[in-house]
């Protein structure tokens, strides 16, 4: 959470050849993510081995049917383990079959038009004609079947998770984005609803959890490199702000055709709609520099020294030292 996924979701999923989902398991936990058997939290360390098998969330919605789960009984009968839930939608969303998951559509999350992009426009067409929700959830899936690559941004699951679905999906490709964990807190202080007071235990709380994950997911993706090196993926949020090259590199990784005007859409994209109402719209990604506290910088680097050094993200000897770094030796210090 807060890594730069909306950033690089758009620029892979507002294409016109892509069908893209957003949060696809946003309604599974709220603050949690699936690891191995059991749901972590990602505000401080702690998981525990859930029996429930999805924390049901399932707002009323008119013209829709309420339904407990997220999966069909037929699913839940052959779930082994609290993971096989996200497992089973994600192989869901990615075939297309999405009428098998359909109350994972969150509204004004899952399913709002600035997040999800144009490949869901039909599917708000229908819903605004009034059409039934059963008819316009078919109208979704037809646009699904139809484009050339599904993108899904997923959050709430380790890394470890997807040897299942690569296994079981020979054409997927998994991309793993890392962001600067001093950024990522952050990004965390100062978004509406993430509840991150500006203290240093609370800040040193969020971080341990933070880059205990990353840890985590660092160690099970290099296995995953090595099992799958053309269809797994590590890559630095700051890297894709700053280095067309890494963009491009991307773009040729996933099969996805990169125009010269297609790279000033996604430069425009990120400087002009998605950072329009913060200051931060022309420096998001060193953003933290200016705006994180020395004290709050120093509690970071020291529940993450770990993360930061494997990462290549460099660790300042004070507050000068910090103020006059150089982006372009930082960017090509990053090991991914």
């Amino acid at each position: 959470m807060n890594s730069g996924s909306t950033f690089t979701g758009r620029m892979l999923g507002h294409r016109r050849d892509a069908f893209y989902v957003y949060e696809p398991l946003w309604r599974m936990t709220l603050w949690g993510y699936y690891s191995n058997n059991t749901v972590c939290n990602t505000r401080h360390k702690s998981c525990s081995t859930s029996t429930a098998m999805i924390e049901n969330r399932i707002k009323s919605v008119s013209g829709r049917p309420t339904e407990n789960n997220i999966l069909s009984p037929d699913d839940i009968r052959e779930i082994e383990s609290p993971i096989s839930v996200p497992i089973r939608v994600l192989d869901h969303v990615i075939n297309c079959r999405l009428r098998a998951v359909r109350t994972f559509l969150e509204p004004g999350v899952t399913e709002a038009l600035k997040f999800a992009g144009p490949s869901w426009s039909d599917y708000w067409y229908c819903n605004q004609r009034g059409q039934p929700w059963d008819t316009c959830l078919n109208v979704l899936e037809g646009s699904c079947q139809q484009a050339q690559h599904v993108v899904a941004k997923v959050l709430r699951l380790s890394v470890g998770a997807y040897w299942t679905l690569l296994f079981r999906n020979n054409n997927l490709k998994v991309v793993h984005l890392f962001r600067d964990p001093r950024g990522v807190v952050n990004s965390r202080l100062n978004t509406r609803g993430y509840a991150l007071k500006k203290t240093i235990e609370n800040v040193k709380t969020n971080a341990e959890a933070l880059c205990d994950k990353m840890w985590s997911d660092l160690q099970e993706g290099k296995r995953l490199m090595g099992k799958f090196p053309d269809r797994f993926k590590f890559v630095h949020y700051e890297k894709l702000v700053y280095l067309d090259k890494e963009v491009i590199e991307l773009h040729d990784f996933l099969g996805l055709r990169l125009t010269r005007a297609n790279l000033e859409t996604i430069r425009r994209d990120y400087t002009n709609v998605l950072w329009k109402w913060r200051e931060n719209r022309q420096n998001n990604a060193f953003w933290w520099r200016t705006s994180l506290p020395w004290e709050l910088i120093k509690a970071v680097d020291n529940a993450c020294g770990d993360v930061l050094e494997e990462l290549g993200y460099p660790v300042f000897e004070n507050f000068e030292h910090m103020q006059n770094m150089n982006y372009t030796d930082i960017l090509y210090g990053l090991k991914y």
